[in-house]
């Protein structure tokens, strides 16, 4: 693992190896972030992470042994050591209240839409996707 320079264009991250390619012993992930290893090695999305914007930023290029065979979670357990024992991650998991919205109500006059009520079909045509509708 190395952190790659800083460069003046994006430069995006590129994964190869691991299970299922040609090179199921060794994956090298080069130019990834650490907010996007995070998301991988936790399972979750990137809107979940906060953190420094560093984590969004610096590039690292990243080249591991996997065991022949090992499985999604395996390998993602594999990416919480290296982010715990390279970088000193410690992970805190809160749950978040957020504020209410107000409501939006239409002005007088504003809308000419009418309320329809929900067209009811079979699961045979539950999602055609194709057809035209009436």
């Amino acid at each position: 693992m190395k952190p790659l320079p800083p460069s003046p264009t994006y430069v995006p991250d590129t994964k190869s190896g691991g299970s299922g390619t040609t090179d199921p012993g060794q994956i090298t992930w080069s130019g990834v972030d650490l907010k996007w290893l995070l998301k991988t090695a936790y399972d979750v999305r990137l809107h979940q992470i906060s953190g420094p914007a560093w984590l969004g930023s610096e590039r690292y290029m990243i080249v591991a042994k996997v065991p022949e065979g090992a499985t999604k979670e395996q390998v993602n357990l594999m990416w919480q050591n290296l982010l715990k024992n390279r970088f000193g991650v410690i992970v805190h998991h809160e749950s978040r209240v957020f504020q209410e919205a107000e409501e939006m109500t239409l002005a007088k006059g504003a809308s000419k839409l009418k309320d329809r009520s929900p067209r009811f079909c079979s699961p045979d045509d539950a999602w055609d996707g194709f057809k035209d509708r009436p």
